[in-house]
């Protein structure tokens, strides 16, 4: 009877002792199978990671390629500006203007300015594209002008302020007030255009308009001319003499725009 219940506790205990130790093989199995899995998803993270770094590292590479085509581009920019700059000279125009430009430069540009309220606006180095700059005079740290000879005769101006051209001005030959003194309102145009040779590309470029602004640069001011239409013909509306060279003109976003016309003596034509 002992010898049963002996062979009865060793059986039990074998048992038991194989029930712990599947028991102890089920938990290193899910702690293995946890290991695998964090392992794996630590491996896939790493890979995330490294997918992320590559693109970011991609990217950097087209950043610093755009960065470095923009530099260059700037760089460029200046130069050109810088080329262009080294006409600001204080001599004469007949020993600097070498070339004429069409009369396309007035039929353009003679009735601009400066509209605050436009996005796009005539840059220097961009006129500078369309039109040889040959002679600069630098007014102050803002301001600057240049001449033109055209194919037509006469002297075309163009004013900059922060490198962006603000005005315009036309003239034929030397002229001050005195020289309209016998003009009046209710003149035609032409008695104008036999004092003044430049009025005829006012009048050319305004045909189509039924009124005419006509600014004349004179020796002591800036002559403003208004003309209407009437049976074919233009007529003195108006005259008005700005004799510090400087039109005020209504601007939607900033007020009123000054522009000044004014220029060096020894800039007028002969």
């Amino acid at each position: 009877m002992k010898k049963v219940i002996y062979l009865l506790l060793i059986c039990a205990v074998a048992f038991s002792s194989c029930g712990v130790n599947e028991t102890s093989g089920l938990s290193e199995s899910k702690e293995s199978l946890s290991a695998d899995s964090l392992s794996d998803d630590s491996a896939k993270a790493d890979e995330s990671v490294t997918d992320i770094q590559l693109k970011e590292s991609e990217n950097s590479v087209v950043d610093n390629s755009l960065s470095d085509k923009e530099k260059e581009y700037d760089k460029q920019v200046k130069q050109n500006y810088d080329n262009i700059m080294k006409n600001i000279t204080d001599k004469p125009l007949k020993e600097v203007i070498s070339q004429c430009m069409p009369d396309t430069l007035p039929k353009n540009y003679l009735r601009y300015r400066f509209e605050s309220e436009f996005s796009c606006q005539t840059e220097f180095i961009s006129f500078n594209e369309q039109y040889n700059i040959e002679l600069i005079r630098k007014l102050d740290d803002n301001r600057m002008y240049t001449v033109h000879k055209l194919d037509s005769g006469g002297l075309f101006y163009s004013f900059f302020n922060n490198d962006l051209l603000y005005n315009t001005a036309y003239a034929c030959k030397k002229l001050s007030y005195s020289d309209f003194s016998d003009i009046k309102a209710g003149d035609s145009i032409s008695r104008v255009e036999q004092i003044d040779p430049c009025t005829s590309m006012w009048r050319d470029i305004n045909k189509d308009n039924g009124t005419i602004n006509q600014n004349v640069l004179l020796t002591d001011g800036l002559l403003f001319i208004n003309y209407k239409l009437q049976q074919g013909e233009y007529y003195i509306a108006g005259m008005i003499l700005f004799d510090d060279f400087k039109m005020s003109v209504p601007s939607i976003d900033n007020g009123d725009i000054v522009f000044d016309y004014s220029i060096l003596p020894e800039d007028y034509p002969e």
